[in-house]
This record gives structure tokens, sequence and C-alpha cells, in this order.
């Protein structure tokens, strides 16, 4: 019998030393440096279950690629629950060692373990400096938050996380280590002197890394000690765009890096643009929130949370929609208006919806297919890019409800930062255009996202 563990979270890298947003299930929240706190995860502290199950083993099947003259197109393995997570398999040195690795826009670093680590999976892929003909240490210099080593000698990093140990969602897990440069493969894309995270120990509540070898960040290099290996392979390969793509599905997905006039194949209509608001992670700004056509009345940065510090951000690593306390408060609200309007929703009518029996509290709560119809859109509007329409999300039932088994549901909707994950990626086909400072969304083809990753296995 195989056990899966079940973690809710939504939120991206640690921002700060505080709780943090989205890394899958883990929460990272980074710190510019990487002085600290690396966790995006998420501030939300969602509640776990144990479910039995055996998918786990196709699940980790190693993903194969595709590498085309202007774009690489990886396939993913994961899910909504119980990994909670997205990954993809990424290659260092020379010769080359095979990572799986996290899918995080969330987070800019890199990280991998490296040979003795302790507290790391056993078992698992490790990078061996000694082993490659390509490796390099990170000297230490004024930039480093840390120097590790014998001598000190190396520029170090340690990066911690939330909701990462299942028996304490509020115990910190953490990983650190020394910086290396090698030569890093991201499909059929190559970069050579890329920077990188040797994680030598890691807390034994680590949880998540049960599942997967380590964390390929995208986000830009505020978030991290050097920019993306994206970025490095785009600096080094002129012909490859500086575009991340995703679709993602309920057993897996597609990551696609640069782009080509074939990928309009794998979306419907046209791409509806939101501007990033700001280089760090891939912020954008919300106008409005709805349930149905209803408005929550939630705006600014009470919708958004603080900006610069703390906005609104889109996030493969964070695996549900999280709002913020008056946007989560005004959704259970119209959700239980619905209630004394007829309609029968499982979970939230006759009952306090954000009880830990409730949906709206994190509970598993079994769900007719009757009533599950009976749920409502939530929409969240974003910022158009100028002279365009504003951007509507919508994301139903069918995204936001989770089957966790025997008839069971949670919802994929958080109360934390205002981070917009994976139940939204589900119905979207997502462009990271970084080189135009814009996020691209249209409705996915998921027929052609599962044609096109199932030649990748």
């Amino acid at each position: 019998m195989c056990v899966f563990f079940f973690f809710f979270q939504a939120e991206d890298g640690i921002r700060d030393a505080q709780e943090s947003r989205g890394l899958g299930d883990v929460y990272k929240r980074q710190s510019t440096q990487s002085t600290g706190v690396q966790l995006p995860m998420t501030r939300l502290m969602l509640p776990l279950v144990l479910l039995a199950a055996c998918e786990l083993v196709g699940a980790l099947l190693h993903p194969l690629h595709i590498a085309r003259p202007h774009e690489s197109v990886l396939a993913m393995q994961g899910n909504l629950l119980p990994l909670g997570i997205f990954y993809t398999n990424i290659s260092i040195g020379q010769p080359p060692v095979e990572f799986q690795v996290t899918v995080d826009t969330g987070s800019t670093d890199l990280l991998v373990p490296v040979k003795g680590c302790k507290g790391c999976k056993p078992g698992a892929p490790t990078y061996s400096p000694n082993a490659s003909s390509s490796s390099a240490v990170e000297s230490c210099h004024a930039n480093c938050s840390s120097c590790v080593g014998p001598a000190r000698q190396q520029c170090g990093f340690s990066d911690s996380y939330l909701t990462c140990d299942l028996s304490n969602l509020t115990a910190i897990c953490t990983v650190a280590g020394g910086i290396y440069r090698d030569t890093v493969q991201i499909g059929g894309m190559a970069a050579s002197d890329v920077r990188f995270g040797g994680i030598v120990s890691q807390s034994q509540n680590f949880d998540q890394f049960e599942h997967i070898d380590g964390i390929l960040g995208l986000a830009f290099k505020p978030e991290g000690f050097d920019v993306s290996p994206f970025e490095r392979v785009v600096e080094q390969n002129r012909e490859v765009s500086n575009v991340v793509q995703t679709c993602l599905t309920p057993s897996g997905g597609l990551l696609v890096l640069g782009e080509t006039g074939d990928d309009s194949r794998h979306w419907e209509g046209e791409l509806m643009w939101t501007p990033i608001t700001l280089k760090a992670w891939y912020t954008v700004h919300a106008d409005a929130l709805f349930v149905n056509s209803k408005d929550t009345g939630v705006k600014g940065s009470a919708l958004n949370g603080p900006f610069p510090s703390d906005p609104c951000i889109v996030d493969s690593g964070t695996n549900f929609l999280s709002l913020t306390s008056p946007a989560f408060d005004a959704t259970v609200r119209l959700f239980t208006e619905l209630c004394t309007a007829g309609k029968n929703l499982t979970g939230v009518c006759g009952i306090n919806a954000t009880s830990p029996i409730g949906l709206f509290g994190g509970g598993a709560v079994i769900i007719s297919e009757e009533s599950v119809n009976q749920f409502p859109d939530v929409t969240i509007v974003l910022k158009a890019v100028e002279g365009a329409d504003p951007v509507p999300l919508t994301m139903g039932p069918a995204e936001y409800l989770i089957p966790v088994g025997g008839g069971k549901y949670r919802l994929g909707i958080t109360r934390g930062d205002c981070i917009i994950g994976d139940t939204h990626m589900l119905r979207y086909w997502t462009v990271y255009d970084r080189a135009n400072m814009r996020i691209g969304f249209a409705p996915a083809r998921h027929d052609e996202c599962v044609r096109s990753r199932q030649t990748l296995l």
C-alpha cells in the first residue's frame, strides 16, 4: 500500500522572515540575498490528511523533453493533491546528473542536494563537485549572505520553509549549503557557469523533499542569490525568447521555455495580458473579485496586499488560490448567501463554513455530484495592459473543488496573501513574458496539452 501525504499550501517563495507563500506544499519565502527564509510557499496553514494510493509511482517517472531551435518543451509530473506541486527534470554538471525539481515561478534559486547531504532523502541523486569537470565554487565575497566551508571561503545560503512538516504545520524546515557554478541543462537548452545552491544539510522534518530532489526557481533576481537558471539560458542562447509558458492538468502538464508560433495550438482565442508590476515575483494587480456575478467589494490593498512589500503574485509553486483575509471573508459571505438563496453547497450550508469540518476551514467533505454542480464560479479580475480590457480569470468547482478520494473534496481557496496559483492554471495556458514585463492568460486546450505531454513520456 502506498501512503500519500496531503498538504495544503498556497504561496510563493519567502519574501521575508514571516510566514510564507507558495511553493507547492512547502512555504518558501525568499529574502533578497537568500539570507534566511526562502519559503515561497505560503502564509497559509492548512490541514493535513493522509490518503492511501499508489499513483505516486507513475507520478515519479522521469519526464522527457523536445528541443527546438527557439524553445524547449518539457513534461511535468504532479498534481494539486496529494503532492501539491508540479515538477520536471533538469541536469547539472559534466557529465550531467539528473534531478527532479519543482517548477516554481514564486522563487528564483535552483537548489539540489550535494553528495554527503545530512538529512536529505536516502538514495536521491546528489551533486558531486569533484565529479563534474565544469564545477566551480562561488568564492566568498562581500555580497554573500554568509560564508561556509572549513575555511569559510564559499558563498553560502540558508532557506527556510513552512507547511513542510506533516506532523506539525507550524514547524519550520530549513535547507542550507554552499553556492556552486556549473553547466545546467533544462530540456535541450544548456547554460554554463550557472549559480545554484548545493544543499548540505536539510531538516529531518522536510517531508516535501521525500518526493522530489530540489527546486527550480523562475522568478526575477531580487528573490534569490542570482538570476534564475533560465535567464542564464536566454543570455547564452540568443535565439531563445525570454518567455516561460505552462499548461497544467490534474495529473501533470507542460513547461515551455521560449516560444514559437506553434504554441498557440494549446489555447483558445487570444491571450489576455496583464502587466508585471514589480520585477521580483510575477506581481500583478487585482482590480476586483467576484462570486458568480456578485462583486465582493474588496479592492486595492485589501485585495492585493501592501505594495511593494507583499503584492499579489502569480505562482506555479502555490497549488490553490490564496486570498487576503478581507477577500477570503467576503468570499465566504457570498458563498453563504447562496445557501439562503436555495443552493445546496455541502460543506458551506447549514454549518460554520470556516470550522475544521467546513470547506473554508480546510475540511474534507463528501459532496454529491448534484451539489458540486451548484457551487459558484469565482473570478479575480486583473488590471490590463494599456489599451486592453481587464483580465477576468474564472475558476469553477471543477478547478477549486479538489477530489481527495472516497467522494470527498477539499477547497482550493485559502486565506493568506494574494496568490493566483495552480487552481487557476488548470484552466488557463499561462505565458510569463519576462522580456515585455507582462503575463498572458487564455483558456487552455487540454486535449492538446495532454497530447503534447504524452509524446514526451
